[in-house]
Parts: C-alpha cells; structure tokens; sequence
C-alpha cells in the first residue's frame, strides 16, 4: 500500500512518530507540499493525508490509484467532497481534533485579556518597571475574575458549567431580535464590505455540504466589519456589544447597513438583498465591568 502525507509539518514537527502509519505500507511524508506538486508526489498513492494542502476536483483526477484521503484536521475543505465521491474515494476529517486544545487556549485569552501579561510582560524588559518611581505598575485595567461571567456561543465547547475562582462559566445561544432602523444606511457589496476572502466560505460545494444554497461568509467576521463602518461612538467607558446572528449572508450579495446612534449607544442591522429581515443585528451601549 502506498501512502502519501502532504504537508507532515504542521501535525508532526518532529515531536511524534509515523511509525504505525509506516508500519501500513510504504510511506512517503512531506513537510508541505504546493498545489502543483500534488499530482507528481501522489501519483502512485492508494491512500493521501493532508492537512492543508488543497485536493481540488483536478488533483483528485489526476491521482488513478486513489482510494483514500485522511484529513488531519476537523474541516474537509479543502477536499472536493463531490470529486471524490464520483471516484469512490473515501474521504474522512477527525471531528473532534484539538477540542481540549481550543478549550485551553481559549482560557489562556481570557486570562490575557484581563490580566494582559504579554503587554506588562514587556513593558518590563523595556526597563519600565526598574524606572518606575513606585513599587508596581499598571497600564491596563487588570479585572478579578472572581463573581464575574463568561458566556460561551453556540458550537464552542469550554468546560461549560465549570467555576475557575470564582468565574462562572455558562453557555447560551445566540438568538433574539432587536432592531431599530432608520434611513441612515452604508451600501455596497458584500465581499467589499467584508475583507473576507477565506476560501473555508467560498466553496459553493462545501456551502451546499451544510444545507445552504452557495458560498457564505463567516458570521463573527461579518460583524467586525460591520462595527468597522459605523460612525465613531466616542466611547470613553467600557462598551458592551449584543449581537444577533439571523442568518447567512451570502457571497456575492448586495448588502446595506442601516444604524442608528443614540447619545451612549449605537443600534444597527445588516440586511442582504434588500431582505426587510436582518441577517445580523446589534446593540453598542455602555458596559458593565462586571461581565466578561
């Protein structure tokens, strides 16, 4: 059995064994492998892994011994699931990869977020602190954790139900509707209102793959464009944020951003083909230092 790995790098370093996959057959690994290499490396693989490395309908077709392609990740994107399929090939992701990584890394944010270590950390080699006239100093808020909240969105998984000192961890979803609109608007098209060129939500396919009828755009990048293109608040307080997300907004489609700015707070909705039911809706207002 031939087995081909693309790009071996990203998952295995050096730090881990490819002993039992070389115990399956002859095993050929590369660290990265470039879209015009694929047909070349993997002429004569029965089996391909990949991590990144792109398998279009065109490399698919030009690999005939193909039976198999493992992807070392949990989004198969990069995979032309429907190229495959017409050739029998099976395809398979690892649906849980790097859970309690995510989880993790998610808390080390958090605590950088209200301890900002990095920040002070380096303020420190800088020399700050050995001129500093007292014996501590801050540059940033530093927030106790202790009787604060941390919601969790829909799709994440993070010890939910959980307490960390004192911090309630608990999830919710992301639904309800507020809107108030007004004749205040921005237009454009959606791919120059976003910035997002992803190619995870430019596959048609793999769009279809979910239940929808093409490519769609990231939803948490849709809104920080969004809050790009409203007028400045002039916030000097901390500002809190409610987002709803109500549904896809397409690639391709024409979009308009109505908002309305209060004296402490700004309502605004994002509507896609002139559909009077917003795609996403949100409310800036005055936050409260209490929660996370």
């Amino acid at each position: 059995m031939n087995i081909v790995v693309l790009d071996g790098y990203t998952l295995n370093p050096g730090d881990l064994s490819w002993d039992e996959l070389k115990a399956m057959g002859f095993c050929e690994i590369f660290d990265r492998t470039q879209p015009g290499e694929v047909a070349a490396r993997a002429a004569n693989a029965e089996i391909v892994i990949t991590n990144k490395a792109i398998l279009h309908r065109a490399q698919i077709e030009a690999l005939p011994k193909l039976k198999y392609i493992g992807v070392t990740a949990t989004g198969y994107n990069v995979v032309d699931i429907d190229a495959a399929k017409e050739r029998g090939i099976v395809v398979c992701n690892v649906p849980l990869y790097g859970t309690r990584s995510v989880a993790q890394h998610t808390l080390a944010l958090l605590l950088e977020l209200t301890q900002h270590v990095g920040h002070h950390a380096q303020s420190v080699r800088d020399g700050r602190w050995v001129r500093s006239v007292d014996w501590c100093y801050w540059d940033k808020p530093l927030i106790e954790l202790d009787g604060a909240q941390a919601g969790i969105a829909s799709g994440l998984r993070l010890l939910s139900g959980s307490t960390v000192k004192g911090l309630s961890i608990f999830s919710f979803a992301a639904y309800g509707v507020l809107i108030s609109g007004n004749d205040n608007c921005i237009t454009g098209s959606f791919v120059g209102l976003s910035g997002d060129y992803n190619g995870v939500h430019m596959f048609g396919w793999y769009a279809r793959k979910l239940g929808f009828p093409r490519a769609f755009f990231h939803p948490p990048r849709v809104l920080g464009q969004c809050l790009a293109r409203l007028p400045q608040a002039g916030f000097d307080h901390p500002v809190r944020l409610d987002a709803w997300i109500k549904g896809p907004v397409f690639d391709g489609a024409p979009v308009k951003l109505r908002h309305e700015a209060g004296a402490d707070d700004t309502r605004f909705a994002l509507h896609v083909n002139e559909d009077e039911r917003p795609a996403i809706v949100g409310h800036l207002r005055r936050g409260d230092g209490g929660i996370l």
